[in-house]
């Protein structure tokens, strides 16, 4: 086997597919339709006048945030079909979990998602797609921890040009079926999954999955791609439905994970504790200069990732001041 190339693999990317017409008007008029009788315009009016209009399409927009943040179930109408491209099987295992979900004592378990049966996905499969050259192509998943460790990330390379070569040896040798030969693949290798929820069910996931106790490493290209591709497509205001679910109303109010947080500041659990949670629900200062050099430095580090996300200082929940 030849010495592997080293690479950092591939990072996911989204496509919005298609979207409900109008998604923010559409809330508006379903809202505006609920309550009165006899409701003068149609929702192709309402369009038009949105274009046209500016105080309209202000009034519009301010009722579609509140429509958001009280979580109304007229958010159920607006539906999303995204394209996950190169998706690791070890996040789809996630992304399809949100679906039913359960929680086992104090430890986080699978999320329920609002109107999760109405979710669907529809991926590329292993047992008729052929992996056997999928390093040679570099249709994998390097997590950032082992890209900063040189021998680590060379000896994760040659696995997986290990597993790619005996993948080849079974398919186009052996005469092994696709089907069968796929069990040896890594939980690193990629494929290309669509994704369809409403969007009720995308605030969930949104607020979920950008919370600091949850694992943004797999979800952070996931929820930026949305995000972004959200903001280009429909309306910019969706960047601000990122916040996590300590957040109401775009301010902190409590965290909801203190039991984890709890754990992270005693080090029962090494991963590492809120800030926001040691800024706002604890003495920040002295539970922060107890924690360990490492856990220090490893809080630190991820801090601006979550200030550029989230738009707020991770210590205090305050909006974050641009620099003009």
């Amino acid at each position: 086997m030849d010495q592997p190339t080293v690479d950092t693999g591939r990072r996911p990317t989204i496509e919005l597919v298609s979207f409900t017409q109008n998604p923010v008007v559409t809330a508006y008029y379903l809202w505006q339709r609920s309550k009165m009788a006899n409701f003068e315009k149609t929702f192709l009016e309402l369009v038009d006048l949105y274009e046209i209009d500016e105080s309209f399409a202000k009034e519009v927009d301010d009722l579609f945030m509140k429509i958001i943040r009280q979580e109304i179930p007229v958010s159920e109408n607006i539906e999303f079909v995204f394209m996950v491209n190169d998706d690791s099987i070890a996040h789809r295992e996630q992304m399809v979990r949100h679906r039913i979900g359960h929680t086992h004592g104090d430890n986080i378990g699978v999320d329920i998602i609002p109107d999760g049966a109405k979710s669907s996905y529809w991926s590329q499969s292993m047992r008729i797609l052929d992996m056997s050259k999928f390093a040679d192509e570099n249709r994998f998943l390097v997590p950032d921890s082992i890209k900063e460790n040189g021998q680590v990330h060379l000896e994760y390379l040659e696995t997986l040009h290990i597993i790619q070569d005996m993948y080849h040896k079974w398919v186009h040798i052996d005469n092994i079926p696709m089907e069968d030969a796929r069990n040896i693949m890594p939980l690193a290798s990629t494929m290309d999954i669509s994704w369809k929820l409403s969007l009720q069910a995308l605030l969930h996931v949104l607020g979920k999955r950008s919370c600091w106790i949850l694992q943004l490493g797999l979800w952070e290209p996931i929820i930026t791609g949305m995000i972004e591709a959200l903001c280009d497509q429909i309306h910019p205001m969706f960047r601000e439905i990122i916040l996590p679910p300590c957040f109401t109303e775009g301010k902190f109010n409590d965290c909801v994970y203190k039991l984890e947080n709890e754990r992270r500041v005693s080090s029962e659990d090494s991963l590492c504790v809120c800030p926001l949670y040691m800024g706002t629900a604890t003495n920040h200062p002295q539970e922060f200069n107890a924690l360990s050099a490492e856990h220090k430095q490893d809080t630190l580090a991820r801090a601006p990732q979550y200030e550029k996300l989230w738009g707020k200082n991770v210590w205090t929940g305050e909006d974050l001041i641009k620099k003009v």
